[in-house]
């Protein structure tokens, strides 16, 4: 009797699986999308404030923004701030100014 090897048959069965947790992974993510909170003026007025504040003081603050559908931070301090680009440059990373959801820090 000659041996006839199954090659890739026999690891179908272990295909569907993949396919079954790469689907659920995406469930997930779409089920995770939180959309952009909406600030009120007063609010844009307090963070615009705040901002300064702590550009000026060169304080270390945390500031906690929206960007791929999630809730992002970062912490350190303020090295520039760019209006006509609108963002804020913290420790090597740029934060658009509409993106910023909240700041934390000894302001």
């Amino acid at each position: 009797m000659k041996f006839k090897p199954r090659g890739i048959i026999k690891w179908h069965p272990f295909n569907a699986v993949d396919d079954m947790v790469a689907a659920q992974y995406e469930v997930d993510r779409i089920n995770n999308i939180k959309p952009q909170p909406e600030l009120s003026i007063d609010q844009l007025e307090n963070l615009q404030r705040d901002i300064e504040t702590a550009f000026l003081q060169q304080a270390m603050i945390t500031i906690h923004y929206y960007e791929e559908h999630a809730i992002q931070s970062v912490t350190g301090i303020i090295s520039k701030i760019d209006l006509i680009a609108g963002c804020v440059y913290i420790d090597r990373t740029t934060v658009e100014l509409i993106s910023i959801c909240y700041i934390l820090g000894e302001i």
